[in-house]
């Protein structure tokens, strides 16, 4: 593993091995993600310069994914460009962690606060694993309970089996 992120990547084939990490990382692995690397100006409708961009399937899983991928990036205001280097890899996280408000940014009924709750703090359970995940290097196995040899597999749920009925 390199010890600092990646700020222009070398291939098509190191972009995709990283998309694929930085989804599983982030609990994202159930989502259909096409990515795309490029290095033509991306520019959101009113014409500002994008690092990235993502754009989400309408009430599915799916997504896909750009990410600008030039050491000259000029994104941003000239002062920006002053303290904020390019990054590809931390575009690519920034554009995956879209897609963890996803179900939380379509609810704009003030009725359905609640389930907007469910799903922000959803979304921020799993970014608080993901970072635990990437910091220790830790896969998603780590914060479940060791299973114990001797314990059934079975659990006696008052009746739910077929017994106590």
């Amino acid at each position: 593993m390199s010890k600092a992120p990646i700020q222009v990547f070398e291939s098509k084939e190191q972009f995709l091995a990283c998309a694929e990490e930085w989804q599983e990382k982030l609990f994202l692995t159930d989502w259909f993600i096409k990515f795309s690397l490029t290095e033509e100006e991306l520019k959101d409708d009113a014409g500002n310069l994008l690092w990235g961009f993502c754009q989400q399937g309408a009430n599915e899983n799916s997504a896909f994914i750009t990410v600008y991928n030039k050491a000259d990036f000029s994104c941003g205001s000239e002062e920006t460009k002053l303290w904020l280097k390019p990054c590809a890899e931390l575009t690519l996280i920034h554009e995956l962690l879209h897609l963890q408000f996803e179900y939380a940014e379509a609810i704009t009924d003030e009725d359905n606060e609640i389930l907007r709750e469910h799903f922000t703090h959803v979304a921020l359970e799993r970014m608080a694993k993901s970072l635990l995940m990437a910091k220790y290097d830790l896969n998603k196995q780590w914060f479940f309970v060791p299973e114990d040899d001797d314990k059934d597999d079975i659990i006696d749920l008052g009746g739910i089996n077929g017994e106590n009925t």
